[in-house]
């Protein structure tokens, strides 16, 4: 089907051309615009969804979690996470409480935070060696590292 233009005669192919192109020109400049607003409300909308998902997950523990600050308790931690089924537990406990959109780095550090208290950890070291003497040493700890280091 051929499509017919309303011309002017006075008007030359050129012009015509040059109109069409303004005409397009503002066309993709307002899909641009409504593309925008679109990729803002998705972004909103995931984030709220995001947010909601996480309160969800803060409110019911899948596991009864205790936070490690001993290296007794480490032991038992590290024994507990040799049984598939309460290593499948704490990693879905663990994902559903740290954001997945975060920085590797952050979510590491998140699941750290939730694992061990801060006092205890700064006795602690991947090797035990440590500048004030012996420290804690992670890497003696199979399970928590392989599990929970990733």
């Amino acid at each position: 089907m051929l499509f017919r233009f309303r011309t002017n005669p006075a008007c030359t192919g050129h012009q015509m051309c040059q109109k069409l192109g303004e005409a397009n020109a503002k066309n993709i400049l307002l899909m641009q615009k409504t593309i925008k607003k679109f990729h803002l409300k998705m972004a909103y909308l995931n984030d709220t969804i995001h947010d909601h998902s996480y309160h969800e997950s803060q409110k019911t523990p899948i596991i009864n979690f205790q936070l490690i600050d001993s290296e007794a308790l480490m032991s038992q931690i590290d024994i507990k996470l040799s049984q598939n089924n309460y290593c499948q537990q704490l990693q879905k406990w663990l994902t559903k409480g740290i954001p997945a959109r975060q920085a590797p780095k952050t979510r590491l550090h998140q699941v750290w935070n939730k694992m061990f208290d801060g006092a205890f950890l700064a006795n602690c070291s991947m090797t035990g060696n440590g500048k004030a003497g012996p420290k804690v040493a992670f890497l003696s700890y199979e399970n928590i590292m392989n599990k929970c280091g990733r």
